[in-house]
């Protein structure tokens, strides 16, 4: 559903409308897990959505170290920054695509009234230099994407591409690489072919393709 652009809010609609346990009181009712600390949810909320969503077991790795204590005195956890898990992969058969996965995590970046409009591009391009996203900036005379990394001041270069021409580049690519006569760029189009997008300095782009 996710890939289909629903919003969190929908998705745990659907689940609910769906009588669909959510986590807490699945384990407290069907596996008898639980404990007293423990704050069993009746309703699936958004949050509980994106949890599941970003968490990689899904597609078979393993997540250690994501909360520590501060001290030994203190009887509370404190949340750790992604960067310092300890991530260990294939510990165990994935049941999710890891491409479809990756996506998500792209569109978790973007709201869902931007992917519903024509910023259909905005989701697949990446810094060859630092590996972030992109930036949406429109002037009196053209619209650009420029490095998100960039933009905000916090490193890299300019890497930028004006949107017009990006389109036509992506376009006379995909009709390259598909042997079609592809007339206009659409989701489905781009979700069949494109994985990433990468756009360079001098306003050059590289396709990795799935």
């Amino acid at each position: 559903m996710t890939l289909e652009c629903k919003s969190r809010k929908e998705i745990a609609d659907r689940l609910n409308d769906e009588c669909i346990l959510p986590p807490s009181k699945y384990k407290a009712e069907i596996i008898k897990v639980t404990s007293l600390s423990t704050k069993i949810a009746e309703k699936w909320q958004p949050n509980m959505i994106r949890e599941i969503l970003k968490n990689e077991f899904y597609i078979g790795n393993m997540a250690q170290g994501k909360v520590r204590k501060p001290t030994r005195r203190l009887n509370k956890l404190i949340k750790v920054s992604k960067e310092d898990w300890i991530v260990v992969e294939n510990t165990h058969k994935a049941i999710i695509n890891k491409n479809d996965f990756e996506t998500v995590q792209r569109i978790l970046e973007f709201s869902s009234a931007l992917l519903n409009s024509n910023e259909m591009l905005l989701m697949y391009l990446k810094c060859p230099d630092c590996n972030g996203i992109f930036h949406k900036k429109k002037t009196k005379y053209n619209e650009y994407y420029y490095c998100n990394t960039y933009y905000r001041n916090k490193g890299c270069s300019k890497h930028s591409v004006i949107k017009s021409v990006l389109e036509e580049m992506v376009l006379e690519a995909l009709k390259e690489k598909s042997n079609q006569n592809i007339r206009h760029l659409t989701k489905d189009i781009l979700k069949k072919y494109v994985k990433d997008i990468y756009v360079f300095e001098n306003g050059e782009i590289k396709i990795q393709y799935k």
